[in-house]
């Protein structure tokens, strides 16, 4: 789906609550599970609840050793687990296949450097320090540390290959407090024409320690990861907070405000180009909070529990204000937006979507006890709904992919006869007197995979419904077919011909003239049709053009949306509601039309 930019933030956060959680956090009472590494149960307190063999390879405690003082911000993932969520389980296994790579794509951008399968990691914690500058290029707002925990042991060698290909290591070790790690550098590729080496004094880009065969920890930079091996029984606010939480949860947060100034400064800098104008009151939280503590979970109602302690009680009264006016945006918002959803989703899936929303909103409930305020979010029970969701748009956009494969290949073949014959194909064969006998389509044969024997069947003397032609349009090859429908040699795959069209003259048309008209090479060659503007595909037939409406060509559109190839080989989709003036600048030679 196209999002208003308005909306889209606050509503992905609401539904990657309800999508990726449903918590269960403890009270203080409720201590950490005890670590696998064999530490003993804490006189007085509560044995947590017996857990499956099926599921004790999952729920691991929360891996702290490597939390450092300094560290402000800590988020705490369970990939195997949300993997294994019942939801996921629901979804088809197409869909499913899809689930462990989106997580690998989260976590490779949140890492920067790791490429590992996530079905193989038990915990990611995610740890925030204040950020050391470098002097050299982009200063983040924070220094990022992380610790994986693996559920098999891994060789040590096995382990660094999961690191990006673009770091080398080199053989290049450190000690630090007695414990060895790895120095990294991103690879050199130098610029044309530069043969330098980079500085090998600069500071390492990332520096990796592998206590044990099941876990991995690193940072983006030595200094980072120096700070990490240093902590030892460390007693901070944060610590303690991560204790205090059920580790029996797919996602944990727990950020300590006070005394991080100047890295959330320039987090807050940096997300108030993000938020919408509704909702940028929250940049004001960290002036009122001291602490937020957040867990999430694929299996318990609520679905999601957001702690935040404030200064003081009128502090928590005003971060109440802050919270109820943001949720009020979001549902105008949202109310907006629902036209465009249903425009956007398939059928069914739309309105399953909408209702997932509606009561996602209405589970959010504010309450404030002092000097805390607590947002939770009751699991919504067309959360359930959500794999048939999910189903339905994969396939949408399963078959859109599958034919926008084919106008790639089509675009291929069009540069590829353009390269040899400096020309675009006409978009008929015509006989000595200018009649139309063949389609474009046949041109294109040879520069398609497999179409050089069919091309040299035709008699391109003849028309294409002579006696011997006509008996070639049953061998439609594939790249013409219209999806989900049996290959009658018919296709939707057409040119817009008339006045100022790319293929509507007689004549070749070149790159070059296209580019002398318009400034450059991004005109509408071919599009997808309507099912009922189909045709033979060896039919020298396709799409008139008429400026005052070019979409009228195009028949009854599915889904309301159509591909199209430029004549610099890109291919993309629009709406059927595209505006009439910016569709005409991309066909019409002469017309200036915004670039893609």
């Amino acid at each position: 789906m196209k999002l208003h930019r308005t909306w889209i933030v606050p509503i992905a956060v609401l539904v990657g609550l309800s999508v990726l959680s449903g918590c269960r956090p403890s009270d203080e009472q409720q201590p950490p599970r005890p670590s696998d590494r064999g530490a003993e149960s804490q006189p007085g307190v509560e044995e947590p609840r017996p857990v499956a063999d099926s599921e004790k390879s999952r729920k691991k405690p929360l891996d702290l050793s490597f939390v450092p003082e300094e560290c402000f911000v800590a988020m705490v993932v369970h990939p195997r687990r949300l993997i294994d969520s019942p939801l996921a389980q629901e979804l088809s296994e197409d869909v499913a296949e899809q689930v462990p790579v989106a997580i690998a794509d989260i976590l490779g951008e949140m890492t920067g450097h790791v490429d590992a399968d996530p079905r193989t990691m038990d915990q990611v914690v995610v740890l925030g320090l204040p950020h050391e500058p470098t002097g050299r290029g982009y200063q983040r707002p924070l220094d990022l540390g992380f610790v994986v925990r693996f559920a098999e042991p891994i060789a040590d060698e096995e382990l660094m290959g999961k690191l990006s290909e673009h770091i080398d290591f080199a053989d290049e070790k450190a000690t630090h407090e007695g414990k060895q790690y790895h120095k990294g550098y991103l690879k050199w590729f130098p610029p044309p024409g530069q043969e330098e080496p980079p500085d090998t004094n600069r500071p390492a880009d990332l520096a990796v320690h592998l206590p044990d065969d099941r876990t991995m920890a690193f940072a983006h930079g030595e200094t980072a990861l120096k700070k990490m091996l240093s902590a030892k029984d460390v007693k901070s606010e944060l610590v303690e907070g991560l204790r205090r939480i059920d580790a029996d949860n797919d996602l944990i947060l727990v950020a300590m405000v006070r005394g991080a100034d100047e890295p959330i400064d320039r987090l807050t800098e940096e997300l108030e180009g993000a938020l919408p104008p509704g909702m940028r009151g929250l940049l004001k939280v960290p002036a009122l909070a001291k602490a937020a503590t957040f867990a999430a979970d694929l299996r318990g109602d609520p679905v999601a529990e957001l702690i935040v302690e404030a200064s003081d009680a009128d502090s928590a009264a005003k971060l109440k204000g802050l919270i109820d006016d943001s949720l009020t945006v979001i549902k105008a918002s949202f109310i907006e937006a629902r036209e465009d959803i249903l425009k956007d989703m398939p059928p069914g899936a739309g309105q399953s979507f909408i209702e997932l929303i509606d009561e996602t909103l209405a589970g959010v409930t504010l309450a404030v006890d002092g000097d805390r305020v607590t947002v939770t979010l009751t699991r919504p029970r067309a959360l359930a709904k959500l794999p048939g969701i999910f189903d339905s748009v994969h396939r949408r956009n399963a078959a859109r992919a599958e034919r926008a494969n084919k106008l790639h290949q089509i675009g291929l073949a069009m540069n590829t006869h353009e390269a040899r014959h400096d020309r675009f194909p006409p978009a008929a064969v015509r006989d000595k007197d200018g009649k139309p006998l063949l389609s474009w389509r046949v041109t294109l044969l040879p520069y398609l995979e497999g179409g050089n024997d069919l091309y040299d069947e035709f008699h391109l003397d003849e028309p294409w419904d002579s006696p011997h032609n006509v008996k070639l349009i049953d061998r439609m090859p594939e790249v013409y077919r219209i999806p989900r429908r049996e290959n009658d040699g018919k296709t939707t795959l057409m040119a817009f011909v008339g006045p100022g069209t790319l293929m509507g003259s007689h004549e070749e048309t070149s790159p070059d003239e296209v580019s002398r008209k318009h400034g450059a090479v991004d005109k509408i060659i071919v599009v997808e049709a309507g099912p009922d503007k189909a045709v033979p595909w060896t039919k020298p037939e396709d799409l008139p053009f008429d400026p005052d409406d070019p979409l009228a060509a195009l028949g009854n559109i599915p889904d309301d949306v159509f591909l199209v190839l430029f004549s610099d080989g890109s291919v993309h989709q629009f709406r059927r509601d595209i505006d009439v003036k910016t569709l005409r600048g991309m066909i019409h030679l002469q017309d200036d039309a915004p670039r893609y």
